[in-house]
């Protein structure tokens, strides 16, 4: 697994499969999601354990316009 991002870092949201495809943000409490084109630029907030007790499955939490969540480890790039 990749390092996440530092918090305070932007990035630059990217497709799974690297295509244009939309990026999915989901809350924290997975209750809200926005879609957001490929290339929109997030500011890291946070990071959130998505893994279980045993199974840390550590991904980055975003702010994208006001709109807090997380978004999968391979769906990121850093803006150098």
């Amino acid at each position: 697994m990749r390092r996440l991002p530092k918090i305070g870092s932007l990035i630059r949201l990217t497709h799974y499969t690297h295509t244009t495809g939309n990026v999915i943000i989901s809350s924290c409490d997975n209750r809200r999601e926005i879609e957001v084109p490929t290339s929109t630029i997030a500011l890291v907030i946070g990071r959130m354990n998505r893994g279980n007790a045993t199974d840390k499955k550590f991904v980055p939490v975003v702010m994208v316009n006001e709109f807090k969540g997380w978004i999968f480890d391979d769906e990121w790039e850093l803006i150098i």
